[in-house]
């Protein structure tokens, strides 16, 4: 598979998101790799849905639809494949029915993480002032009014 942009990519996911899963974005990072793109991918362990929100409490969300097992491949023919099960989704319908048959309905939980949201800044910093941006700038001292 191609991709259309050669930036280089981090990815973070929660290792207890259960709404969205961290698996998938795992293996589009290893997918980008093997097309020889420069991506990163950071799990926080114990993290559920929202950990970089403010959100000062867990929040049990009823109802909520998780797409964590949905696994689908769009190729830049335009072509629809269900990896759950291999199949070609040829029209509008049939990826709305593999999309229902994956989709799990019930309680999820969301939460901000300040240790895990302060981890995901150092983190970003660390990946920016890698590629060359952001370098810290010398000490200032203040003016002495």
């Amino acid at each position: 598979e191609t991709y259309d942009f050669d930036a280089p990519v981090l990815v973070m996911s929660g290792g207890e998101d259960r709404w969205v899963g961290w698996e998938n974005c795992a293996e589009l990072v290893e997918a980008m790799r093997e097309a020889g793109v420069e991506a990163s991918f950071r799990l926080y362990a114990g993290a559920v849905h929202s950990w970089d929100s403010m959100l000062p409490f867990r929040l049990l969300v009823p109802g909520a639809d998780g797409f964590a097992k949905c696994r689908f491949e769009v190729r830049n023919d335009g072509t629809f494949t269900d990896l759950n099960d291999g199949a070609q989704l040829t029209s509008a319908k049939a990826i709305e029915r593999a999309a229902r048959a994956c989709i799990r309905t019930g309680a999820q939980y969301a939460a901000g993480d300040s240790e895990v949201r302060d981890a995901s800044v150092r983190d970003v910093v660390a990946f920016v002032r890698g590629l060359g941006y952001g370098q810290p700038e010398t000490e200032r001292t203040q003016p002495d009014f």
